[in-house]
């Protein structure tokens, strides 16, 4: 086979393999770097497809019309890489339009000092052909702006070859091999380049558009046999290595399809080793957790992980889909939510207490009452219900000072709190009130306890700066009874009616127990 026979073939091969993988890539076009890496074979194609043209060419002019369409690609290529690698690993739109503009000013600007280099020479100064065994070659004087595309073409396939270096350190280590092969694949097309330029190449041909379709072989198995295309950009890659809650990610074969280090350190027997193990392989390791997983948890849940140090977690769960929205999988991000659950639990009870004697407050209160008066319809029984006011308690204020009546609540609070029983709920109702809730306690029980507070404070003033201060109470007290025997409508009423009694053991002189005695005793 004669020399000129054997390269054309090659030349054409290479333009069949540049177009194959254009085609390939065209129909991945939306997957970060598909795009670009299809404009980067299609230069490929220009490429070889010109260079065709030139070792058959019969005169300068058709040599310069060889070697225009030779620069449609010869120009491109640098940022077409450039575009490709930053696509890949950091994201679509890493680069915006406006800076993708920016990149082809250079290559617009040289495809057409090319072309109508015979209008100005700025590109090449002259161009005669020499005939180099069966090749007509072009023997060309370089202007300025050749190297002006020389040097951009250059920065350009530095800068991917960069950006696939840092990519491949950094990466996850699924991803290793992907982006090792990219890397490689940035490096390529100088090789044929050097190649050439140090003249090494047989007959002085132009060996370059080999470097590139060999590159793009290398970026065509990163990209489609390692699945560079179908995983998440690198700078996505990076978050969910990085991130602080936990990720699981399920195919739908039910199949640990990953996991990321956070995962590993909230459940520190998991490993990367699991990845492709079913799911019920998790029960052994964490049995809470893979019930989660397995029953597919409606969307969020809460993960309450025991321990030496207990602690909640948030558990969402959200489908995976391609991008072509088809459902792959699902993935389970594990929040840790500890500190926002005690904070909860704080709030709820600060918005239950009263915070000078840390006693429910009237909201706590009520609800305690609402759940009795539930119970007791439903299965009978019976409960009493006082109201009780510190007496005069205004002339405490006046006479000594507003925090001396502080003190007189917290006093009254310590005395009361030790008369009562732990099924008893003391509660500051406002002001200088309290309410007292009885559970199974009669109207005569309640009464025999609430004599008991009463002459209990009455017999232990409060020693304040040295002097004692008289402190007693007067007491309204109510009872429910039984299924049905007392029809209150609503528990506030109960409230009303102690709060009645209580009107009345004011008015009869104070310090006493009053008895609400509309209620009939069981």
């Amino acid at each position: 086979m004669s020399p000129l026979l054997l390269y054309s073939s090659a030349l054409v091969a290479s333009i069949v393999l540049s177009f194959g993988v254009a085609a390939m890539a065209f129909f991945r076009r939306r997957a970060p770097g598909g795009l670009a890496f299809t404009f980067v074979n299609l230069a490929g194609v220009f490429y070889a497809w010109g260079s065709l043209l030139e070792i058959t060419s019969g005169s300068p002019e058709q040599a310069l019309s060889a070697l225009t369409l030779e620069y449609v690609g010869i120009a491109t290529i640098g940022p077409l890489l450039f575009l490709t690698s930053v696509s890949a690993t950091r994201g679509a739109r890493a680069i915006s339009t406006f800076g993708v503009t920016l990149l082809f000013i250079v290559p617009v600007l040289t495809i057409l000092l090319v072309a109508s280099n015979a209008f100005h020479h700025l590109f090449y100064t002259s161009i005669a052909l020499t005939q180099r065994g069966p090749f007509s070659v072009p023997t060309l004087e370089k202007g300025p702006f050749w190297m002006l595309n020389m040097v951009y073409m250059n920065v350009c396939l530095f800068g991917s070859t960069l950006v696939a270096w840092q990519a491949s350190r950094k990466g996850a280590k699924t991803q290793k091999s992907a982006l090792r092969l990219l890397l490689v694949a940035s490096l390529l097309p100088w090789s044929g380049m050097v190649w050439y330029q140090m003249g090494l190449s047989p007959w002085g041909l132009d060996t370059a558009p080999f470097g590139i379709s060999l590159s793009a072989v290398f970026f065509a198995v990163a990209l489609f046999r390692f699945g560079l295309f179908d995983h998440m950009p690198l700078v996505l890659d990076q978050v969910f290595e990085n991130m602080r809650e936990g990720v699981l990610v399920v195919d739908t074969q039910g199949r640990l399809a990953g996991l990321n280090p956070a995962m590993t350190r909230i459940v520190p027997k998991l490993s990367t080793d699991l990845v492709g193990t079913p799911v019920a392989a998790l029960a052994r390791l964490e049995p809470t957790l893979a019930r989660f997983v397995s029953a597919g948890v409606e969307e969020e849940a809460v993960w309450r992980q025991e321990g030496e140090e207990p602690r909640v977690f948030q558990v969402d769960r959200s489908p995976l889909k391609d991008a072509r929205g088809r459902k792959t999988g699902d993935i389970y991000l594990l929040a840790d939510i500890t500190q926002r659950e005690e904070l909860s639990q704080r709030l709820s009870h600060l918005a239950r207490t009263d915070e000078l004697t840390s006693l429910p407050n009237r909201r706590a209160f009520l609800e305690r009452l609402k759940d009795e008066a539930e119970r007791i319809k439903r299965y009978g029984g019976t409960f009493s219900l006082a109201i009780a006011d510190i007496d005069h308690f205004k002339r405490v204020n006046d006479s000594w000072g507003h925090d001396a009546g502080d003190a007189v609540l917290a006093h009254v609070t310590r005395l009361w709190s030790s008369c009562l029983r732990t099924s008893d709920q003391l509660a500051r109702w406002g002001g200088e009130e309290f309410t007292v809730l009885m559970v199974g306690t009669s109207s005569a029980e309640a009464l025999v306890l609430l004599e008991r507070m009463r002459s209990h404070i009455e017999a232990n003033p409060l020693e304040w700066n040295g002097e004692p201060i008289a402190v007693t109470a007067s007491f309204g007290v109510t009872s429910a009874l039984g299924i049905g025997q007392v029809k209150v409508d609503r528990p506030e009423d109960w409230v009303h009616r102690a709060d009645q009694a209580l009107y009345l053991a004011k008015e009869n002189g104070r310090n006493q127990v009053w008895v609400d005695r509309s209620v009939p005793e069981d």
